[in-house]
């Protein structure tokens, strides 16, 4: 995916360039929070996936917020990765769905 953003940005023009990044970005997006929450509601705990390292290599290098892959890769439960969107279009759909509750009904 970074190849295509990176050919997209440099080959396109100004409109396709625009269009295409923020498409790509997105989807980056997409699925590195789906990789998240696949491996923690999967793993039941997140020990097999706790090491920032290991989780590098299956988080998107491209993204719409660069500035928050540090708290994804440290993230340890489901409210974790719901406070690692805080502000976000996407803390609203997961609230929407009740993932930052989960950690409380799974531990009553």
């Amino acid at each position: 995916m970074k190849e295509f953003y990176e050919y997209c940005d440099t080959k396109l023009e100004a409109g396709s360039r625009a269009v295409m990044t923020e498409l790509i970005k997105f989807e980056g997006t997409c699925q590195t929070l789906q990789v998240i929450a696949n491996l923690l509601l999967q793993s039941g705990n997140v020990h097999s996936v706790q090491n920032s390292q290991d989780r590098k290599k299956y988080i998107a290098k491209v993204g719409l917020y660069p500035e928050r892959i540090d708290k994804l890769f440290n993230v340890t439960d489901m409210r974790g990765l719901v406070q690692a969107m805080e502000s976000t279009p996407f803390e609203a759909l997961f609230k929407s769905v009740g993932l930052d509750d989960r950690n409380e009904a799974e531990s009553s």
